[in-house]
C-alpha cells in the first residue's frame, strides 16, 4: 500500500509496515542475527574481532552513512542545513576538547552510555511506527515502561558489575557509573513487574487489538525486550552483549532508512536523479545495500587516511574522528527521526499524505 493511498481506516486494519518479508526481517531477522552473533562470541571469544569487523563492514559503517542518505532529498537538506553543515564542526570541537581533558577513556565512557540511550530511543521509535500503523498514535505508558525499564535494568547491571570488577569495553578502560546493587534490584523488580502486566494485557486482549501480544507491535516489543535482556543480563561478557545490541540496532536502522527512502514521497523528491532514483526503488534493496557498503568503504577509507596522516605529526586523531562521527549521528537521528513529525509519518506510510 503506497503512502498516498493510506487512510486512517486502512491503517487501523494494517498488518504490515510494508510487506510480510520486510516485517519478518525487521522483527525476527534482525533479532535472530544479533543473538546468534552474541552466542557465537560467548561460545568462542576468539571470534569477537572477526565478528566486530564484519558488523562494522556490512552494517555499522553503512548505518552511519544511512543517516546522510536519509537527508539526501532537497527538502530534507533545506530543513536540516544546520545539522549537516555546522553541527559536525561543533561536535568535532567538543570531542577534541574532551579527548584532551579525559583521553580515550572519556570518549569510550561517553560512547558506552550514549550508544545505550541511542539504541533504546530507536527501539521506542520503531514501536511508535508500529503503533501509528495500527491506528494508535497516542503513547501507552505501560508499553513505554517496558521499552525503557528493561534496558535500564541492563545498563545498571553492567555498570554495577563493571564498577566492582573493573571491566573493560572492547579492550578499552571505562569509568563505570558506581551503581549500588540495591538500585539494580529495585529497577529489575520494576522492569519485570511492568513486563508481566504488559504480557497479561497483551494475552487477554482480542487478537488484532492495538495492545495484543499477537500484533506486529506486540511482536516488536517482545523482540526489543529479548535483545536487551540477552545482551545486558544473560551474556556474561560486556563485549558479547554489546555485539548483540549493536548488530540488532545497525540492521534495524538500515531497513527503516530503506523503507523511508523507497516511499513514493521520497521518490518524487529524487525525480530527475537517475542513480538515486534507481537505488531507492522497492525492488532494488540488494543494489541499495551494496551501494551503501561501497560509499561507506570510500568514506571511512578517507577518514582512516586522514587519521594516519595526522598521526605522522603526533596527532592521534583516529579516536576523535570516529567518536565525532558517531556522536553527530546520534544527535541528527534524535531530531530527524521523531515519529511525531508529519513528514516522517507520511514517508513511512503510517499516516495519510
Amino acid at each position: 500500500m503506497s503512502a498516498t493511498a493510506v487512510t486512517p481506516q486502512h491503517l487501523a486494519g494494517s498488518r504490515w509496515l510494508r510487506s510480510m518479508p520486510f516485517d519478518y526481517s525487521l522483527l525476527g531477522g534482525t533479532t535472530t542475527l544479533a543473538i546468534l552473533a552474541g552466542l557465537a562470541v560467548a561460545w568462542r571469544p576468539t571470534l569477537l574481532p572477526m565478528l566486530v569487523a564484519l558488523d562494522a563492514l556490512l552494517l555499522g559503517r553503512q548505518h552511519v552513512l544511512a543517516t546522510y542518505t536519509r537527508l539526501a532529498g532537497d527538502a530534507e537538506l533545506r530543513r536540516n542545513r544546520l545539522m549537516t553543515l555546522w553541527l559536525p564542526c561543533a561536535v568535532l570541537a567538543v570531542v577534541s576538547a574532551t579527548y584532551l581533558v579525559g583521553g580515550a577513556r572519556a570518549l569510550t565512557t561517553i560512547y558506552l552510555y550514549w550508544q545505550w540511550f541511542h539504541y533504546v530511543r530507536q527501539g521506542h521509535g520503531v514501536e511508535r511506527i508500529h503503533a501509528r500503523a495500527a491506528g494508535q498514535p497516542r503513547r501507552d505508558r505501560l508499553t513505554d515502561a517496558v521499552i525503557y525499564l528493561m534496558p535500564l535494568w541492563g545498563v545498571l547491571s553492567w555498570s554495577h558489575l563493571g564498577w566492582r570488577q573493573g571491566s573493560t569495553f572492547l579492550g578499552q578502560p571505562v569509568w563505570w557509573a558506581p551503581i549500588p546493587g540495591v538500585v539494580v534490584h529495585a529497577v529489575s523488580f520494576a522492569a519485570l513487574l511492568a513486563l508481566a502486566l504488559w504480557l497479561v494485557r497483551g494475552l487477554t486482549q482480542e487478537r488484532g487489538g492495538p495492545s495484543s501480544l499477537w500484533s506486529a507491535r506486540g511482536f516488536y516489543v517482545c523482540s526489543h525486550t529479548l535483545i536487551f535482556v540477552v545482551a545486558y543480563i544473560v551474556l556474561p561478557s560486556v563485549d558479547a552483549g554489546w555485539l548483540v545490541v549493536n548488530v540488532w540496532h545497525n540492521a534495524q536502522y538500515v531497513l527503516i532508512v530503506w523503507l523511508f527512502n523507497t516511499s513514493p514521497v521520497r521518490r518524487r523528491e529524487y525525480s530527475g536523479r537517475a542513480l538515486i532514483s534507481t537505488l531507492c526503488t522497492p525492488r532494488a534493496f540488494g543494489l541499495y545495500f551494496l551501494a551503501c557498503i561501497g560509499l561507506a568503504a570510500v568514506f571511512y577509507a578517507a577518514v582512516d587516511g586522514l587519521s594516519s596522516w595526522l598521526l605522522r605529526y603526533g596527532l592521534p586523531a583516529g579516536a576523535v574522528l570516529y567518536a565525532a562521527l558517531n556522536f553527530h549521528h546520534y544527535i541528527v537521528d534524535a531530531v530527524v527521526w521523531k515519529v511525531r513529525r508529519r513528514n516522517v509519518q507520511v514517508a513511512l506510510g503510517v499516516t495519510a499524505a
